[in-house]
């Protein structure tokens, strides 16, 4: 291959060794998120979803008290229940 050529692969441009290594770093990223959200996927759950219930049932139960510190006690319990989830190998989702 000449010094300079260009080789297209579908929309990426790779001009050198230093782009290709730019690709498997971010093909390694991707790798490393999706193994990350196979073993914590139910914590995730757990605090994203259950989170924001535990959020919204301390909100209409408690309405004196300041919405904000009861929404962050709520994803608090997420966490909790996440954790505990995750721990005891729990699934919601098949």
């Amino acid at each position: 291959m000449k010094k300079g050529t260009i080789i297209f692969i579908g929309q990426i441009n790779l001009k050198s060794k230093l782009d290709l290594n730019k690709i498997y770093n971010m093909s390694k990223l991707i790798e490393g998120i999706f193994n990350h959200l196979e073993n914590w996927g139910t914590f995730w759950f757990g605090f994203l979803f259950w989170g924001s219930i535990f959020g919204a049932i301390l909100t209409v139960f408690f309405s004196a008290f300041s919405s904000s510190i009861l929404i962050i006690l709520g994803y608090f319990f997420g966490i909790i229940f996440g954790l505990i989830s995750n721990f005891k190998k729990w699934s919601w989702i098949n």
